[in-house]
């Protein structure tokens, strides 16, 4: 068939914006890869980038509806990596939950796919980086659009690639992972999230109750007396907060004191995360600004900024995604602020954001694992705080399984397991890919 003919005919077999992709496949020579994706509708700005580990790599962007109750709110471009190893192999279909600018380099995008020899599709999240609309209506950032995001592009893609599916996402992409397959169940033929946490509400109690267990009673004390030193020089330490503040050229919506609250209840959560050793605490006799550079190098800046993508989570976060609330019992004689259960919308949305959390995305979620046994693989590490958020699995479940790897942080994944494990799950995905 001449190229002119195939690609008059992938037209012909595709929808517009407001229908569906056709679910039908052609066989494509991969010369013709770049051609298909052009050929697809709302697809512009094909361009070819550089990759070590697949034959091709592409990256282009989608138009795509605002709002799919509404198709008259508008649209917005969705940008989408391609990485090519044939037409013949599976998909793994990397639902990322911020930006994807990370592939742009020519890295490996997914351990997982390179475990399967599969083909490799990113899809960079709405209203993140290159994927943000103008003007910005938050009103659209929900749940099921971005679940309907991932759908339409995974039908338009399956016309090129029209072997099984898998869903893969990392912490903020593995919750992704999971909405998209509870909203559309039958679009993959398996789902892998890791370290995604399903949250009950904008003040989850459930990670620090999971973080008060972690570790040894002589190391957890060791980090609230790091906490309770800290207070302790508040009226020392704030000053150079501020400093800091000025010099980082941020908006904080909050008082310096409240905002020193906040980063040092949040200064365990931040140390636990990653795995950070207790060794690199300094000592409490150490100077202000010893103990002031630790504190602050460890809780982060960004974590406090409503800019950017930090701003654009929170309002997910404070909406539908929820957060983990902070113990402050300890504290409570050196805090300024009595309790924290607002502190996300009061610290980290941006100016004029003012949602209050709605659990009914949480509930479907938990309703459909309840009543379903999906193939779908989570994957936790032990030492990580998130993983007090973790889905708790009915009995009975043949499919749908917990993995806690031990000694594993937030970065837990597939090739985190142990080995026989991983043989284990490895296999069983390919026989998902293969019925």
């Amino acid at each position: 068939m001449k190229r002119t003919n195939y690609l008059s005919l992938l037209l012909l077999l595709t929808l517009t914006l407001s229908g569906c992709f056709c679910s039908r496949s052609i066989t494509v020579q991969d010369a013709d890869l770049q051609q298909a994706l052009r050929a697809l509708p709302k697809v512009s700005q094909v361009a070819e980038k550089e990759s070590k580990s697949y034959s091709q790599k592409y990256e282009f962007y989608i138009e795509q509806p605002l709002d799919y109750s509404n198709l008259s709110a508008g649209t917005f471009k969705q940008r989408v990596f391609v990485y090519h190893r044939g037409f013949d192999r599976p998909v793994v279909l990397v639902t990322e939950g911020y930006a994807a600018d990370r592939y742009d380099n020519s890295g490996d995008p997914s351990p997982l796919a390179s475990l399967l020899g599969a083909n490799v599709v990113v899809v960079e999240h709405r209203y993140f980086s290159k994927s943000t609309p103008d003007p910005l209506n938050w009103d659209y950032l929900t749940v099921e659009n971005a679940a309907n995001d991932l759908h339409r592009i995974t039908e338009a893609l399956k016309t090129i690639y029209p072997k099984k599916w898998l869903s893969t996402g990392i912490s903020k992409g593995g919750q992704t992972t999971l909405f998209y397959s509870t909203f559309f169940p039958n679009d993959m033929a398996c789902s892998v999230p890791y370290v995604g946490p399903l949250c009950s509400s904008a003040a989850d109690p459930g990670p620090s109750k999971y973080l008060e267990q972690m570790g040894t009673p002589e190391e957890r004390q060791k980090i609230q007396n790091f906490q309770m030193e800290v207070l302790k020089r508040r009226a020392r330490l704030v000053p150079l907060l501020e400093k800091a503040i000025e010099k980082q050229g941020m908006k904080i919506r909050v008082s310096m004191d409240e905002l020193f609250d906040n980063m040092v209840l949040e200064y365990s959560f931040a140390l636990r995360q990653y795995n950070e050793t207790l060794e690199s605490m300094p000592s409490l006799d150490s100077d202000d600004q010893t103990l002031f550079n630790h504190f602050v190098t460890k809780v982060g800046f960004d974590f406090y900024r409503t800019d950017g993508w930090n701003g654009t989570f929170f309002v997910q976060a404070v909406r539908e995604l929820g957060f983990y609330t902070y113990n402050i019992e300890p504290f409570k004689e050196l805090l300024t602020i009595k309790q924290c259960d607002d502190y996300v919308q009061r610290v980290h949305v941006p100016d004029g954001v003012n949602y209050s959390f709605d659990p009914k995305v949480y509930n479907k979620v938990v309703d459909y694992l309840k009543k379903n046994d999906p193939n779908i693989l989570f994957i936790y590490g032990e030492n990580d705080p998130w993983t007090g958020a973790a889905p708790k699995l009915s009995e009975g479940k043949k499919n749908a399984k917990v993995f806690i790897i031990p000694g594993k942080v937030h970065d837990a994944s597939v090739t985190s397991l142990p080995l026989d494990t991983r043989i284990e799950v490895v296999n069983q995905i390919k026989k998902w890919l293969a019925d």
